[in-house]
């Protein structure tokens, strides 16, 4: 299994990275940690705890998303194996669901990467007495991607954006993967999530994507800090639909992601627009034009969630892989 790369990229918020260690360290892959932090903490951290098959390297510190960009195509050229999958430091890796990918892609040569269900939970501060923090599941957080399943070009990009898909944190072939970050840092973008959007974009410009009915990756969606709640915080809300309208630094940066993704492609920029605005004009409306029955199953599975006890990560992984069995 060690022909897989975890890419751990770090910005500060080192008190994560302890958790995040406890719960995501295996013997059967190999981590490249790429630290971009202004601080020492997460450089001490390792330092303290080196293991085999971990590469601690120390970056320049990220100031800007462009320097982060860099980051993570450079760490892209430092990997020695043929598979790679990145991982925030506030979220978990379900190493049984990520085997399932490799297994896949090791398989299938005409796919460029794999994924599946993305869940969502809630953390706490209170930590069990092996020092492993308690979690539960969030209702209404997972990402599919199953309508994803076995696209790649301008076919993939049409079925994308509605519902919006992403598919960062899959399973990649490392070529791949280092094609996709390196048009990512040379597109320079200022906004994370037209970044999150144009990766998927180039993903399926360079390969075919597979979807498992499996869970590979666990978000925690109540961290204290992140790159999403520091943008909204500067009056950037990174999804809000009225800047495509009203922000012309914006909407030119959603023109030049079009721009480059149908020369990838070789399509009229207009088909690629066209996906776009599906996406700024229908997102709020399916959101809140829900079936009767699906808005029921929503508070029920909301309730029903509520009452579930927090667990440890290990614990809430084993339920998690016994249900999707």
């Amino acid at each position: 299994m060690n022909n897989l790369t975890i890419l751990l990229t770090l910005r500060e918020r080192a008190n994560y990275t302890k958790t995040w260690f406890l719960n995501n360290y295996f013997t059967e892959v190999n981590y490249l940690i790429a630290d971009g932090s202004v601080s020492d903490e997460n450089e001490l951290f390792f330092k303290k705890n080196q293991k085999n098959n971990v590469k601690y390297v120390r970056f320049p510190a990220d100031q800007c998303l462009e320097d982060y960009h860099k980051k993570v195509r450079d760490a892209s050229l430092m990997v020695e194996t043929p598979y790679v999958m990145t991982c925030d430091n506030d979220d978990f890796l379900n190493i049984y669901g990520i085997k399932k990918c490799v297994d896949f892609l090791e398989e299938k040569n005409d796919y460029g990467f794999c994924g599946g269900k993305i869940l969502g939970v809630i953390g706490s501060n209170k930590e069990l007495s092996n020092g492993l923090s308690t979690y539960k599941l969030k209702y209404g957080t997972t990402v599919d991607n199953s309508s994803l399943d076995n696209l790649s070009g301008e076919n993939a990009i049409k079925q994308m954006f509605r519902p919006y898909r992403y598919i960062w944190y899959s399973v990649y072939r490392i070529d791949i993967f280092q094609k996709t970050w390196k048009n990512v840092y040379e597109a320079k973008l200022e906004s994370g999530h037209l970044v999150e959007m144009m990766q998927s974009q180039l993903s399926f410009c360079y390969g075919k994507y597979k979807d498992l009915n499996i869970n590979t990756y666990i978000r925690l969606e109540n961290p204290p800090s992140s790159d999403a709640s520091e943008e909204s915080a500067l009056g950037e809300q990174i999804w809000s639909h009225s800047r495509i309208c009203f922000d012309a630094n914006y909407r030119s940066q959603v023109k030049q992601m079009a721009k480059q993704i149908s020369e990838k492609l070789k399509i009229p920029v207009n088909d690629v627009t066209h996906q776009y605005a599906k996406f700024y004009t229908y997102s709020l409306v399916d959101k809140n034009n829900l079936p009767i029955k699906s808005r029921l199953t929503k508070m029920f599975m909301r309730l029903l969630t509520r009452m579930t006890p927090k667990v440890s990560m290990p614990v809430l992984i084993r339920c998690v892989n016994f249900l999707m069995r």
